[in-house]
């Protein structure tokens, strides 16, 4: 239980309320499949209490990523506070991830924790590959009523000489259009 629990501990706030207008990010990307068995447990009991399980085929592909967003919201960002995360591309569309596409992650013991995302951003297909596995950027804000990520994302495609570029260089390489999510 330590693990979960304390997975943003280590950030510290000097504004009186410990919260912050903005959080942006790149969580731990760590399948359930590869957590020690004391994080194994962690994760499933708090994933199950926010609605963020899927259990059954795809329980070993459940990954740390997404209960590490809702819970960095949770304790860390002020309602209406904004926040983006790179997360992997997975997150748009496979079934472990539908408890975190449906932005209600409220605790079932708790307040409600809801989020409105704003339409996702994919970049699985940009060479070479920015991550060792294909990611997209989700982004929002803590209000309610939850807004559902979308099957529409903004797909940016290109050639880039490196993925170590600011956005800057990137952006004049890159193109970028609407697709449905895959």
């Amino acid at each position: 239980a330590y693990y979960v629990r304390n997975l943003a501990r280590p950030l510290s706030f000097t504004r009186p309320d410990r919260q912050v207008d903005v959080l942006v990010g790149n969580p731990p990307w760590l399948a359930y499949r590869h957590m020690p068995e004391r994080l194994q447990d962690s994760y499933r009991y708090l994933a199950q209490s926010r609605g963020l399980w899927a259990g059954g085929k795809v329980a070993t592909h459940q990954d740390l990523s997404d209960l590490f967003v809702a819970r960095a919201v949770e304790q860390y960002l002020r309602p209406g506070g904004r926040f983006s995360f790179v997360m992997p591309f997975a997150t748009l569309s496979r079934r472990q991830y539908a408890g975190f596409r449906t932005a209600d992650w409220s605790p079932k013991s708790g307040e409600q924790l809801q989020v409105k995302f704003d339409g996702p951003e994919e970049f699985a297909r940009v060479k070479p590959p920015l991550f060792p596995v294909p990611a997209c950027v989700v982004s929002g804000s803590k209000s309610g009523p939850p807004t559902a990520l979308s099957s529409e994302a903004t797909a940016w495609q290109g050639r880039v000489p490196s993925p170590h570029l600011d956005w800057a260089a990137a952006s004049e390489l890159l193109t970028s259009s609407q697709s449905g999510v895959r």
